[in-house]
């Protein structure tokens, strides 16, 4: 994404907002909410997209980076 999030979420577009919790269960992230247009448009149709905030690249934890907007199925 091009504009920067403080906090990290996982992100939901059309039919992903059941699995976004899981995806944030498995990444450690715990706040969700539906995609904005700009990301809509980044993601490429995603159903589900993990967005670095700073508090991942400041903060808790080694990660570095601002998006993930990777698709796929959970478990893969």
């Amino acid at each position: 994404t091009i504009s920067p999030f403080d906090a990290s979420v996982v992100m939901f577009g059309k039919g992903g907002q059941e699995c976004a919790p899981e995806v944030g269960e498995v990444v450690g992230i715990s706040a969700t909410e539906a995609m904005d247009q700009e990301n809509l448009e980044i993601s490429e149709g995603a159903r589900v997209a993990v967005v670095l905030g700073e508090d991942q690249v400041t903060g808790a934890t080694s990660t570095e980076g601002s998006t993930d907007t990777s698709s796929g199925t959970l478990g893969e």
